[in-house]
């Protein structure tokens, strides 16, 4: 029986150069790369969201990205180590039941990652792989007949009540917090337990050993990147990308598809709508970007999960 290799986590804030060090890895190692971004696993933008290009996916396999649509809900960290789990051909037994199976976007079954493959996930979203390392609280699946009664609730009369079902999680969400707001009060509709309540239940890992590495550069160092993978993106046609995916999107999608949370997809519709300049535009971006970069991390640097 062939061995499986120890996996490896590259964890750091956008612009860190987390996936030119995952292709070198995998290229000198053996390995093949796992998306580790919430905006990344989406069909759209993906020079917004700095998706690897064609040519960096096709030196090495490369996985989880661009597999679901823009239209379909966020994916949550469960479904995430779901697709992780299906990828690595293992039988988990708290994989949520809602993950769906993972196709290509010629529709056929993704293919198993070899066992003597190294799988290195790339990626800034903390949850997917605080979640991957430290696995996750054994909550069971909502049903969709009572996530649909919750999410028909107004979002006022589903925070009401879930400051008197499960007051500690929402003291922690904000009253405007829509998906979090729902996702917990759907568990109690769903358990008659509070979220706090599961999530105090000892976490289940993923049966599969990964090791994490933090791509931690200087602040200097950083913002030149951010900076001119900005400019890269705009040479690149981000501006054209966003207004194509305006075009062809209903517009009642764009009120709640996960892409659009992608950093300087506003500013890019103001761009068209006329509502600002490019430069005004592009700096606005530069903003945000370091703002968020910042947050990861400040965030990374306080997680007791990796090496």
């Amino acid at each position: 029986m062939t061995r499986r290799r120890e996996g490896l986590i590259l964890a750091g804030p956008t612009g860190s150069g987390k996936s030119t060090l995952a292709l070198e890895i995998a290229q000198a190692e053996g390995g093949v790369i796992l998306n580790g971004d919430s905006l990344q696993l989406y069909d759209a933008l993906p020079l917004l969201t700095a998706q690897p290009s064609v040519q960096e996916q096709g030196a090495v396999p490369h996985f989880l990205y661009g597999v679901v649509s823009p239209l379909s809900p966020v994916c949550s960290a469960g479904q995430w180590c779901g697709f992780v789990a299906q990828l690595l051909g293992l039988s988990w037994s708290e994989q949520p039941a809602h993950t769906p199976v993972l196709f290509s976007q010629e529709g056929t079954l993704l293919e198993r990652i070899p066992p003597h493959a190294m799988p290195i996930v790339v990626g800034g979203t903390g949850f997917y792989l605080q979640a991957l390392v430290k696995g996750l609280s054994p909550i069971p699946p909502v049903p969709p007949q009572i996530l649909q009664e919750t999410q028909d609730q107004s979002l006022e009369h589903a925070y009401g009540k879930l400051e008197r079902v499960d007051p500690m999680t929402a003291k922690r969400l904000q009253p405007g917090d829509t998906q979090r707001i729902i996702r917990a009060l759907s568990v109690w509709n769903a358990t008659g337990r509070p979220l706090s309540a599961w999530q105090a239940l000892p976490r289940v890992p993923l049966p599969y050993p990964f090791r994490v590495h933090y791509v931690l550069p200087e602040k200097d160092v950083l913002h030149k990147r951010l900076r001119s993978r900005l400019d890269d993106m705009v040479s690149g046609g981000v501006f054209e990308e966003v207004r194509l995916f305006l075009e062809s999107s209903p517009q009642e999608a764009l009120q709640t598809s996960p892409v659009t949370r992608a950093l300087g997809f506003w500013e890019i519709q103001g761009f068209w709508e006329g509502k600002m300049t490019q430069k005004e535009a592009v700096e606005r971006i530069f903003q945000l970007t370091r703002q968020y970069a910042k947050r990861q991390m400040t965030w990374l640097r306080h997680q007791k999960w990796g090496s």
